[in-house]
């Protein structure tokens, strides 16, 4: 934004140098003065309440605050691309768009300190300015613009097509002012023209009011909204237009200006006009009186002693301070960049003083409570409430959690004070099971002492839902199954299906022990499956061990399996079908012998069903029970009488729990035929 702010309170302390100035009407000159500490400039801004300026480093990815006359008093790091910069209504916050990191990023506007990050996701993609109106912030991008409510961190992304048939070529820039509330102008390329765009935002939503042609025939490099919120002006490299914000009529006022780099709108109405030059000969900086012709001053940046050559005045760093006394200036020369003032007088900072360090004040603490407000369940919300006393509304409180994911304490949000009174409340989603401590704390400023208050809540775990399917199947002998584990029900705990699960499987009988199939981390769906070859009835186990949320959990599947019982025929002299039916021919005076068969289990009986043909139909007439060899075979003989052309059929089974064992399923074999002949 490129009116003048409240800028950030000194938090880092560096050495300075004595700087004086010297002004002239028309022009300025630089007696001794440090380059300053950054390797580029984005944008600068003034507080006129603490005469501080702020400039924006987008390179190194931090801000720094100077006095009036050039000292570093504070720092802010670690924001990427940082450009653009917004202070809130109340003074009471900084806020820095980081175009790289695709955010905007909240600092304490006393203590120069981070509270809050706002990621604006991939549909606001490389934000490049911020406005606050109404206690909303609006931003521009790379696709439009949007808003963001700092209170929530809700983004909203608003669809420019709506209000036109075009969208921006370019990213968008954005105005708005107090002289215009409620009011934010966007302004951006389009096919074949630049289109300025008025949006009554008063409500929240954008509403279009006014839509204009920007005949800039070069680039757009900066546009502001005069100091009586009546129109905007822009400017281009040879162009400058001022639209009227209630009708849209456009008008050229500044005809001889050209060149145009920058514009800063002075609060009694002069607007600067910043020139791409770097000739000491040429006039850097024209001031005008809003909408008039005639030029009242041009100004050349002066030169520090230091520099080689005429410093260039950069983009973004013409700045007037409130009140309309002063405009600052950022000059470049070579790879130095030199803060340089252009109008009204600098008074020199006082000498430090030879007498020692002097006691610092006691700084009062802030009275601080806080308490929760229901029953510590997981996977619920845990609410807090509390009240702070000397700091004003909006102040936020940071809050950290430790429990046993997070030991050594993890910040988990920022606790807003909410009024006067200094009431504020927090609630966090509580995952976490055990001893679980929550800290609020102020780090503190210039004006009262760092104060923190802890409340600590027992959580207990819950169990999960984990099932296995195949359960009560009937299975093949000897073959191979896929057995699948699911595990759900872990409520908000969607981010941590990371969860290792194990798959056991025990065939029946003491002989075979349990062993374990597979253990890995389930998918992203919950499932895990592993595989079974199956020869013995089976008790297939999911297993979960538990961690710092969940319970441990085991769910079990049977998955019983046939026994591969068999019968063959021995001792017939031939085989021939009678009918359909294929049958094996005996002599009457040898007994028929068969040998019978299954997997080998300790202990194992096969039993021998013995059926005759006789009245028209298949009746019993002699079942015996036999021991399996270690081998699981036994040989069965069938002593008696038989006479020729008499009709059996026989068969084996394998009956669980009366056949010496169960491990597996009651299973039959085929029946065999045969008869006799003389």
């Amino acid at each position: 934004m490129r009116m003048s702010r409240v800028a950030v309170a000194a938090v880092v302390l560096v050495s300075s140098t004595g700087l004086a100035w010297s002004l002239t009407a028309g022009t300025s000159s630089a007696a001794t003065v440090n380059p300053l500490p950054v390797s580029s400039v984005g944008e600068a801004v003034v507080d006129g309440a603490r005469q501080r300026i702020l400039i924006s480093d987008p390179t190194a990815g931090k801000i720094i605050a100077t006095t009036y006359q050039g000292r570093v008093v504070a720092e802010a790091s670690g924001i990427a691309g940082v450009r653009d910069l917004e202070l809130s209504a109340d003074g009471s916050y900084l806020y820095a768009v980081g175009t790289e990191g695709g955010e905007i990023v909240a600092l304490s506007a006393r203590t120069l300190t981070e509270t809050r990050r706002y990621p604006l996701g991939e549909a606001a993609a490389r934000p490049a300015a911020v406005e606050e109106i109404n206690g909303t912030l609006w931003f521009s991008h790379s696709g439009g613009f949007g808003s963001l409510d700092p209170a929530t961190g809700g983004v909203h992304v608003h669809e420019f097509e709506q209000h036109s048939s075009f969208t921006f070529l370019s990213t968008p820039r954005i105005a708005a002012a107090a002289s215009a509330p409620g009011l934010l102008v966007v302004a951006g390329r389009v096919p074949l023209d630049y289109l300025v765009t008025v949006f009554d935002v008063s409500s929240g939503v954008a509403v279009l009011r006014t839509k204009s042609a920007l005949p800039i025939t070069t680039n757009l490099t900066d546009f502001s909204i005069s100091h009586d919120g009546a129109h905007v002006t822009g400017i281009g490299w040879q162009d400058q237009t001022r639209v009227s914000l209630t009708d849209g009529a456009v008008t050229s006022p500044y005809p001889d200006a050209n060149l145009l780099i920058d514009l800063a709108v002075a609060d009694d109405g002069r607007v600067a006009l910043g020139s791409d030059s770097n000739n000491s000969a040429t006039e850097d900086v024209f001031i005008y009186q809003d909408g008039a012709a005639e030029r009242l001053q041009s100004i050349s940046l002066p030169k520090p002693d230091s520099a080689l050559s005429h410093p260039q005045l950069i983009r973004g760093s013409l700045a007037w301070e409130p009140g309309a006394q002063r405009l600052f200036s950022i000059g470049q020369e070579r790879n130095s960049y030199y803060l340089l003032p252009l109008i009204g007088s600098i008074p020199a900072e006082p000498a430090p003083s030879t007498e020692g360090p002097s006691a610092e004040p006691e700084l009062p603490v802030p009275h601080l409570t806080w308490r929760t407000t229901n029953t510590a369940v997981r996977s619920q919300y845990l609410r807090f409430a509390g009240t702070i006393s000397l700091l004003p509304s909006r102040t936020r409180l940071t809050v950290t959690r430790t429990d046993a994911e997070s030991p050594a304490g993890k910040v988990i949000g920022h606790a807003e004070v909410v009024n006067q009174g200094g009431e504020f409340d927090f609630q966090d989603l509580q995952l976490v099971a055990g001893k679980v401590t929550y800290t609020v704390s102020y780090p503190g400023d210039a004006y009262v002492a760092p104060v923190s208050a802890q409340v600590t809540v027992n959580v207990a775990r819950t169990a999960p839902n984990l099932s296995i399917n195949r359960h009560n199947s009937v299975n093949a002998y000897g073959s191979t199954v896929t057995v699948t584990a699911l595990v759900n029900g872990f409520h908000n705990d969607i981010d941590r299906l990371d969860r290792t699960l194990e798959i056991w499987a025990d065939p029946a009988g003491a002989d075979q022990p349990a062993r374990l199939v597979r253990k890995a981390k389930v998918q992203a769906s919950g499932h895990l499956t592993a595989t079974v070859k199956l020869t013995r009835n089976t008790t297939v186990t999911a297993r979960f061990a538990g961690d710092t949320r969940l319970l441990p959990r085991t769910v079990a599947a049977t998955l019983y399996t046939k026994a591969p019982v068999g019968l063959t025929v021995a001792q017939h002299y031939k085989s021939a079908k009678i009918g359909s039916l294929p049958y094996h021919y005996f002599r009457t005076a040898k007994d028929p012998r068969f040998v019978v068969a299954a997997n080998a289990v300790p202990k194992r009986k096969l039993r021998v069903v013995v059926q005759k043909y006789t009245g028209g139909k298949w009746q019993a007439w002699r079942t015996t029970t036999h021991t399996l060899a270690s081998t699981g075979k036994a040989t069965v003989n069938l002593p008696g009488t038989f006479a020729a052309g008499s009709k059996f059929r026989v068969r084996t089974e394998y009956v669980s729990a009366t056949s010496g064992d169960t491990a597996n399923y009651t299973t039959v074999s085929a029946w065999k035929y045969f008869t006799f002949t003389r």
